[in-house]
């Protein structure tokens, strides 16, 4: 048995899985039955495929790739000893990157934002404690503690006299 390998690609290099490869005449009609002369590709976009050892020698032959995506499309590449095959399908569209804006801020500049003050050396923000805004508003709550209290205190004390 010889053994035959090479790979099925997309035009980014990307293996194509399960892409049937076989050796065929120049209709592009299978020589052989499975096993021999026939195999899918691995992940990888590897294939190996057995035939016998008079694949060479017992008139001209051809390697096929069926379209991984479906099809009747097909390519193919004459049989010849000692040499391994790429079958490259054009599937994936290249995308045109026209621009990208990039915006970055330093550690420092961060710090300056935030009210810090930014140590070189150890690379920290340091903020001080007057510089922290606290999200809790005590003058709120303190308004409608006090109101909740005299609405309390004025129940209680009319219950009180309801009760005298």
């Amino acid at each position: 048995m010889v053994e035959i390998t090479g790979l099925v690609l997309d035009n980014v290099d990307n293996g194509q899985y399960g892409a049937i490869v076989y050796i065929g005449d120049a209709d592009g009609n299978k020589v052989y039955t499975a096993p021999e002369g026939i195999n899918y590709v691995d992940l990888d976009g590897k294939f190996k495929i057995q035939a016998p050892d008079d694949v060479y020698t017992s008139g001209t032959k051809y390697l096929y790739s069926k379209n991984p995506k479906g099809g009747n499309d097909v390519k193919k590449q004459e049989l010849q000893p000692y040499t391994s095959y790429q079958f490259v399908w054009d599937l994936k569209k290249a995308k045109e990157l026209v621009s990208v804006d990039v915006n970055a801020k330093s550690l420092k500049t961060q710090c300056d934002e935030k009210g810090g003050r930014f140590n070189e050396k150890t690379k920290l923000c340091l903020i001080d404690k007057d510089n922290i805004k606290s999200s809790f508003n005590w003058k709120k709550t303190l308004i409608i503690g006090s109101v909740i209290l005299i609405v309390l205190g004025g129940t209680i004390l009319y219950v009180k006299s309801r009760k005298n």
